[in-house]
């Protein structure tokens, strides 16, 4: 599929028979939202029990293995329109609190390319004051991320509720988007 360069022709393991992704997806996932910034893993809401884990706190590494050996393996699978779509194939390692409660790609893949990433995880980070630290992390199912970031953080927005434009006075108008996401 990546040699037509169309991102809508993949195998999509959720798009298979309701009994078949329980056989392969993993039981828990990581409990963070995150994004790929300058092929970095940086920690948007932190859904763990360890407070330290602060937003843009930067992840190094899972159960031992580098941030970059995983975005490598997962470009492997990431899927996009045209040949130099490697931003969007970043993109779709991130996981945005509007996927909270379904796997992304990062989920599904990073057990199956690293036998050793499976419920638990030991993650090594770096603090915007260049401190490294070691926080060991229990994973959490998809339905557990998605209660933990609604009692933290609200109900996630969707389409008409994430925009709010409000007239202040005169000269100033209040403009709030909360996503440019489409996710359902």
């Amino acid at each position: 599929t990546e040699k037509i360069g169309c991102g809508h022709t993949y195998l999509n393991p959720l798009n298979l028979e309701e009994n078949i992704p329980a056989l392969y997806m993993p039981k828990k996932v990581l409990p963070f939202c995150f994004a790929v910034i300058n092929r970095k893993f940086i920690i948007t809401h932190n859904l763990s029990t360890d407070t330290t884990l602060k937003k843009g706190t930067e992840i190094t590494k899972i159960n031992g293995i580098t941030a970059s050996q995983i975005i490598d393996s997962l470009l492997q699978v990431s899927r996009a329109d045209g040949k130099n779509a490697i931003g969007k194939k970043l993109r779709n390692m991130e996981l945005v609190p509007e996927q909270v409660n379904k796997y992304n790609l990062t989920d599904i893949f990073l057990p199956l390319f690293f036998k050793s990433i499976k419920e638990d995880f030991v993650i090594e980070t770096k603090s915007f004051e260049n401190k490294t630290a070691l926080s060991k992390v229990g994973g959490v199912t998809t339905a557990q991320r998605g209660s933990i970031y609604k009692k933290r953080f609200g109900i996630v927005p969707k389409g008409e509720n994430s925009l709010k434009v409000q007239m202040l006075n005169d000269s100033t108008c209040y403009f709030k988007i909360g996503t440019f996401s489409f996710f359902g």
